[in-house]
């Protein structure tokens, strides 16, 4: 059984519909996040960041409990467990919503706030140069592609991607993506 821990919001009626979608058993629990409930010692023990919505998952890996907070890590959780292409397709496609927004921008403008390099490419950028791994072909995008490969001819920019990529890895072994997307990153600290 699911404890789900919410409030009807957006990102609380994210998770109510996943797990409805998987046709998961689950109890909610309101939390009134007007009132204050989210900042209650026993949901702090479920979400320490005081965030709805949070889930409770009795059966988690393993057979042991597990909590998780955030509804992008109970999304892609809940899939996992379910094993549905849900997660997958829905941020694929949220990927290429938002490349064909920016590509509409860039189409009237060199740069995403206008005619010059602002921190707005900046803060942007890093994200697009993972591309392939977002289900993404760069070259359906025309204007993202021109200011990508702008931006990535760079002298700053070829610098600052540098710094620490000798120490990255793949994530190819099981413990390496434990530690980053599963049950160890939810672990009571």
């Amino acid at each position: 059984m699911i404890d789900v821990y919410s409030w009807p919001t957006p990102n609380g009626h994210k998770v109510h519909i996943m797990l409805e979608e998987c046709a998961l058993a689950y109890r909610a629990h309101a939390i009134d996040i007007g009132a204050g409930d989210q900042f209650e010692p026993a949901f702090l023990e479920i979400s320490p960041n005081n965030k709805i919505p949070a889930i409770l998952d009795s059966d988690g890996p393993d057979g042991q409990p597990i909590s998780l907070f955030e509804s992008g890590a109970i999304l892609v959780y809940l899939a996992g467990k379910t094993g549905i292409d849900y997660a997958v397709n829905r941020y694929s496609n949220e990927a290429k919503r938002l490349y064909g927004v920016l590509d509409k921008q860039l189409e009237k403008n060199e740069y995403l706030a206008g005619d010059n390099y602002t921190i707005a490419d900046i803060a942007s950028f890093p994200w697009t140069r993972s591309w392939k791994n977002q289900g993404i072909e760069l070259s359906d995008y025309p204007h993202v592609q021109r200011w990508f490969d702008a931006i990535n001819a760079r002298p700053a920019v070829q610098r600052g991607v540098t710094v620490l990529a000798d120490r990255r890895k793949p994530l190819t072994d099981t413990k390496a993506k434990d530690i980053l997307f599963g049950q160890s990153q939810y672990q009571k600290r």
